[in-house]
């Protein structure tokens, strides 16, 4: 009880930074929700394209004008970073790049890649889906002269059944969850681990450990003691972080299943956070050094792994160095879980994968927390 209260009295005297880590969270929350209305918003509606045609061939026109029935084709300039703006700022989902020797090679049923560039969203899942069915159809009829496929191709899609491509999903709605909860990455990582850091430490203290030591109440105790506080701590800031969400994301798309997922989620890096601020108080006495450790850890972690920036848009060298740490997985859950419709094995199998290794850095966490432990103990 005495662990408790003291325990209690460190996090009362820094609860300003649990408090300014939660309004920031839900301020970002807010702004990003208000400035992605009407472009996340899913009314049934057609994937946003961007075609840039450099062949200029009577196949890459018969391809424009397929994606145009299906999908809303927009003008975008090429210059500067026009196309990165628009994708970034989900204006469009998808661009094509129709380079010269496109029709060529579908003449001769070549096997290429076709350029693009997407935002991730489920629209340019969509928009995949049409350009493929294109081009898969009119390599069918290859080794054959570009008209005549594109004749036949055109043909064969006019003729067919008409399906739209429709989502149960709200997207928006998960759109903002979705960026809800990866900033949460940083609520987490800064607050959490802040606050359990700041009131563990104090027991680290030489001349604290000396007086526990010689006390009634073993060493052993303590720590399971104060392990108990930090779980309890991080319990009610997810529990005020759910809460939160309910006002903003709101609760039609919290408890969905997707957002139930990215709640799920959340504890399980949380558990992870809890872990890693035990183990660092464990390995740094000093205040000063603690909060550099947690800044540099947690905005480190936030921008390379796509919370501050998507993932997209970040260098190849940047999404591989970001593979080794814990965010990474836990963002890249919450991306799939945006846009997830079926809940089979095979498309949860990438979540599982990724939640088995943050899970196996929680581990290796504590494992290392336990020898620390032991050695600090015999000193």
């Amino acid at each position: 009880m005495t662990t408790f209260k003291t325990f209690l009295r460190i996090v009362q005297k820094n609860l300003w930074v649990i408090i300014m880590y939660t309004v920031m969270l839900v301020l970002f929350s807010i702004v990003n929700s208000s400035t992605g209305k009407g472009q996340m918003d899913f009314t049934a509606s057609k994937p946003s394209v961007a075609i840039v045609d450099h062949d200029n061939s009577k196949l890459s026109a018969a391809l424009t004008e397929y994606v145009k029935k299906n999908a809303d084709v927009q003008e975008v300039s090429e210059e500067g970073d026009a196309i990165s703006d628009a994708l970034y700022y989900s204006d469009i989902d998808y661009v094509i790049y129709l380079e010269k020797g496109f029709s060529d090679k579908i003449s001769n049923g070549e096997d290429f890649e076709l350029e693009v560039k997407s935002n991730d969203s489920y629209g340019s899942y969509l928009a995949e889906t049409i350009v493929s069915r294109f081009i898969k159809i009119a390599k069918s009829y290859a080794p054959a002269k570009e008209a005549g496929i594109a004749i036949r191709t055109n043909n064969l899609l006019e003729n067919e059944t008409k399906a739209e491509l429709n989502t149960t999903l709200d997207t928006s709605g998960l759109h903002n969850a979705e960026f809800y909860y990866d900033f949460m990455n940083y609520s987490i990582l800064a607050g959490l681990v802040f606050a359990i850091s700041y009131a563990t430490i104090g027991f680290r203290r030489r001349i604290v450990k000396k007086r526990l030591n010689v006390s009634s109440t073993s060493y052993k105790k303590i720590n399971q003691d104060l392990m108990l506080c930090n779980f309890a701590l991080a319990a009610v800031m997810l529990l005020i972080y759910t809460v939160l969400g309910l006002f903003v994301i709101g609760p039609s798309v919290v408890f969905t299943i997707n957002g139930l997922l990215m709640m799920l989620n959340s504890v399980i890096l949380t558990i992870f956070a809890v872990s890693f601020a035990f183990l660092l108080t464990n390995l740094v006495e000093k205040n000063d050094a603690l909060m550099a450790i947690i800044n540099v850890i947690s905005i480190g972690s936030s921008f390379l792994c796509g919370v501050f920036v998507p993932m997209q848009w970040l260098p190849d060298f940047v999404v591989f160095i970001a593979h080794a740490l814990p965010s990474f997985y836990y963002v890249d859950n919450n991306r799939i879980f945006a846009s997830l419709e079926k809940f089979d094995g095979e498309h949860l199998m990438p979540v599982l994968v990724n939640t088995g290794i943050l899970i196996a850095f929680t581990v290796v966490v504590i494992i290392l927390n336990n020898i620390v432990s032991k050695k600090k103990q015999k000193e």
